[in-house]
């Protein structure tokens, strides 16, 4: 059977990234993420960002969004202790969660796919 682009996209990883990056200890987020979603259009819209950010800190905003629900597929952040459902992976949803926090958990899925340089041959 011949391989599909739907059988490279399908593999799905989990991380746990921390609320204060500072703080490896403070509270953590599960975030389940997509390894191979990012595609040459993924990485143009983010380099669009990082660029964006450099000309201004508020630029970018909807499309940090954009590329984080190509890459995450679901997580357990709540907007409210007292929710029982995580907040949405949708632009209403997400509008509301800090810019700098969407970008950690895209680096840490960027970092979570890098190679273990302790085990690395060469």
């Amino acid at each position: 059977m011949p391989a599909s682009l739907k059988s490279i996209t399908s593999k799905r990883a989990t991380i746990f990234v921390p609320i204060d990056p500072a703080n490896p200890d403070s509270d953590k987020v599960r975030v389940v993420y997509r390894p191979k979603a990012l595609t040459e259009r993924a990485i143009n819209r983010f380099n669009d960002i990082v660029s964006a950010a450099a000309d201004n800190e508020l630029a970018g905003g909807k499309q940090t969004i954009e590329l984080f629900v190509t890459i995450v597929e679901s997580w357990d952040l709540l907007a409210d202790p007292s929710d029982t459902d995580p907040i949405p992976l949708t632009y209403e949803g997400l509008a509301d969660v800090p810019t700098a926090f969407l970008n950690d958990v895209i680096v840490a899925t960027s970092d979570d796919q890098k190679p273990d340089p302790t085990t690395k041959t060469s």
